[in-house]
């Protein structure tokens, strides 16, 4: 039997105390781990690692600031990659070989290091204090089971023995606790310090995170302070990366270690954290915002006790009801869950929290409807750096300290009128729609069709002013009827979108309309919050992904034309290609024209790299072409692709298969550019396609518009359903302008 093995055995039958002596054990396992880019694509693939797409890293910060969207998932692979480097500086640096299954232990540990957070990170931390009688929820405990159970269906090696070795390592790295790891004799302790350094504080876990909240944080010109403090907070992150990229292994291999004589660059880490938690974590909107966000919890947690919820009694029976899906752990669901709600007050904070979503509170000040709250919360951090200093000189006193203590911040005062919390606000959001479902007066509406477009509508729709008038009272009767609809507009051409692609079936239009209203609030990060100041939605837009011509078709048709090449998939996610393309719908969406004639898209493949395969889940790309052919009120006419790779083709094709066949039909690919143009003119399409007018001269006139929709476009936001079990499962056939549907109340239109 060899070395470990025994081992093993030893712990098994009582403890660790029968330990081979430490010059006696060096790890030496046959190298059976399995290929570590193997594991890295299991373990991304796992459920329990996808969660992470849909936690927000800095919890509720993006809904006031939308450049703060990034995610546990983006910072965990930041962390796994920031780990290989620094292992690679430490071999170099210090002349060493560390042994390949650490390496992957430590790599695996930065993967898995956040894989226990709560919704809304470490948010969720003072949710479930404040919420479950100052019962604490710690996401590293639940981290190990789920890192438990994670590795009871992917082996890190072949050998048992190793890889209950290196299941343990890893939980033992993630919260650098090498007292108490069972195999006690490592060699090479400083591998403890790598993800979470407790010698000092300095580790790739705060360096990813540093660098990515900064680069995001940058961006919030309303927040960040200006003159030299951003070119500051770039020579402390410089500052960062150099250390680490010198960073050294002590000379009994239990610490890193980093040069002494750059104790000024030493420095940055900690300036670096102090300004992050003083100019952005605790700013005082920040903290307002949290303080609604707590408040709506409260409320609803009343109105409905979720124990296992919100309740953290059991960490092992959390994580097992968790993979049981009884929880709903990540931030959208938890949104979906606050706002199906019928409390009147809980309905208060809702009206509070979407102006904070809207931007429409940046700088709260007193007696204009907000209450001051000073807390005396403090912050306060010594670190002792002296073990981690290689080079000469004195050892002792080498301590970082640093803290502050009062935070000021205005919450909203719910007992003063919104018009009195408007005097304070800085830009006023427009609000040009009526919500209720039942107003006192409903909007004139005066039909803007051409000539030509009425008698299309006449013929292809049995539109005319007397079907037009029935339909709209229909629909707005049984809008003002409906159970779970709470607000929703019902002005007349936000109506006629659904009475238009339905053909005027009330039926049909009733029940896209509910499944239009119920896929905004399951899926919020594909279908709200769309916002061309949104960083990440604009940089899309402006590289030319997706873009209106300004032009119609021979037919009146919108042509939308979608370009591959122009979206970084490594950069962006599947969620935000997704948001783009709602966007930009919605801004085109009350164009009457076009809900006459229709639409036509044109898919120019070209540039879609290996990025794109791997995008979107099959569950996801299923769930959003349901969406798009059953619940969004477009009369899609024609799609058009062009320059399709051929590794791409299993995926297109998937995609077509998902949807009716009446769309398949109307799929049309063309072998060339040259093709594409026999079925245009060529004048409508941009000059890059044979057309005259340059594609960003497009991109630039359509952006205006977004610009002047963007408050419309966030008020849709505001419609709210109650999601029931049968609103939600949306899907169905499509195929027929169907004549009965959900609605059994309302008799068939007679046309006269």
């Amino acid at each position: 039997m060899n070395k470990l093995s025994s081992l093993t055995l030893a712990i098994f039958n009582g403890g660790v105390s029968h330990l081979p002596p430490e010059d006696d054990y060096l790890f030496s396992f046959q190298m059976s781990a399995i290929p570590e880019m193997e594991l890295f694509e299991q373990i991304v693939k796992t459920e329990a690692f996808q969660r992470l797409k849909g936690i927000k890293q800095l919890g509720v910060m993006d809904k006031m600031y939308p450049a703060l969207n990034h995610t546990r998932y983006d910072h965990s692979i930041g962390v796994y990659s920031k780990a290989g480097q620094l292992l690679q500086a430490l071999e170099e640096n210090t002349n060493i070989k560390i042994n390949d299954f650490h390496k992957l232990c430590v790599k695996l540990a930065g993967l898995l290091h956040d894989v226990g957070h709560g919704p809304y990170s470490h948010f969720w931390e003072k949710i479930i204090d404040q919420c479950n009688n100052g019962r604490e929820y710690q996401h590293e405990q639940v981290g190990t089971l789920i890192i438990n159970r994670i590795f009871q269906d992917i082996r890190l090696s072949e050998n048992p023995e190793e890889h209950e070795y290196g299941v343990e390592l890893i939980n033992r790295l993630i919260v650098s606790d090498k007292e108490n790891f069972r195999w006690r004799n490592v060699k090479e302790e400083f591998i403890f310090d790598i993800i979470s350094n407790k010698s000092c504080g300095i580790d790739v876990d705060r360096f990813d995170y540093f660098e990515r909240d900064w680069e995001r944080f940058s961006k919030t010109d309303k927040i960040c302070p200006s003159g030299s403090f951003a070119s500051d907070m770039e020579t402390h992150l410089e500052n960062v990366r150099h250390i680490f990229k010198e960073a050294i292994v002590s000379p009994d291999r239990k610490h890193i270690q980093f040069n002494r004589s750059h104790i000024d660059r030493i420095n940055s880490v900690f300036s670096l954290r102090t300004a992050l938690h003083e100019h952005f974590y605790q700013h005082c909107s920040i903290r307002a915002l949290e303080d609604v966000f707590l408040h709506m919890i409260e409320l609803r947690k009343k109105e409905e006790d979720r124990e296992i919820f919100l309740t953290f009694t059991d960490a092992e029976d959390y994580v097992k009801r968790w993979y049981l899906g009884e929880i709903p752990l990540n931030d959208e669901k938890v949104e979906m869950w606050l706002r199906n709600t019928s409390n009147p007050e809980l309905n208060k904070y809702l009206e509070a929290y979407k102006d904070i979503e809207r931007n429409v509170i940046i700088s709260p000040q007193p007696n204009n409807g907000y209450e001051k709250v000073e807390t005396k919360y403090k912050y306060k951090v010594e670190e002792s750096i002296k073990d981690c200093l290689s080079g000469d000189g004195p050892l002792d006193g080498l301590r970082w300290s640093y803290e502050f203590n009062n935070i000021v911040y205005y919450k909203v005062n719910l007992n003063s009128s919104r018009e009195n919390n408007a005097k304070m606000l800085e830009t006023e959001t427009i609000r040009p729609f009526n919500l209720s479902t039942t107003p006192e007066d409903y909007d004139p509406y005066v039909c803007k069709l051409s000539s030509e477009m009425k008698k299309v509508a006449k013929e292809e729709l049995h539109e005319d002013d007397n079907i037009r008038k029935q339909a709209l009272a229909q629909l707005r009767e049984w809008i003002s009827k409906h159970p779970h609809i709470k607000k929703c507009r019902t002005d007349a051409v936000f109506l006629l979108r659904f009475l238009r692609t339905k053909k005027f079936s009330v039926p049909a239009a009733c029940e896209m309309l509910e499944r239009y209203l119920t896929i905004r609030q399951l899926y919020p990060d594909w279908f709200r919050r769309l916002d061309i100041e949104d960083p990440a939605l604009e940089e899309i837009f402006d590289n030319g992904y997706l873009v209106p011509l300004p032009q119609r078709d021979e037919q009146g048709r919108q042509v939308i034309i979608s370009v591959a090449g122009k979206f970084d998939p490594y950069k962006f996610t599947s969620a935000q290609m997704a948001r783009m393309h709602s966007l930009v719908c919605e801004a085109l969406l009350d164009d009457e024209e076009s809900q006459v004639a229709g639409y036509v898209y044109v898919n120019d493949e070209s540039g879609m790299n290996m990025g794109f395969v791997s995008l979107w889940s099959i569950t996801d790309l299923r769930n959003i072409v349901k969406c798009i052919q059953n619940s969004t009120p477009m009369r899609h006419k024609e799609t058009h692709f062009i320059n399709i790779p051929q590794y791409a083709n299993k995926v297109i094709e998937f995609g077509i298969s998902c949807l009716s066949d009446k769309l398949k039909k109307r799929i049309i690919l063309h072998k060339s550019v040259e093709e594409l143009k026999s079925k245009f003119d060529p004048a409508i399409l941009p000059l890059e396609y044979g057309g005259t007018i340059p594609l960003s001269e497009m991109i630039a006139e359509f952006k205006q518009k977004l610009k002047q929709r963007r408050a419309a476009i966030l008020a849709l936001d505001d419609m709210q359903i109650e999601v029931t079990k049968e609103s939600a499962n949306f899907g169905g056939n499509s195929d027929a302008d169907m004549d009965v549907g959900i609605v059994g109340s309302f008799r068939k239109l007679e046309v006269d």
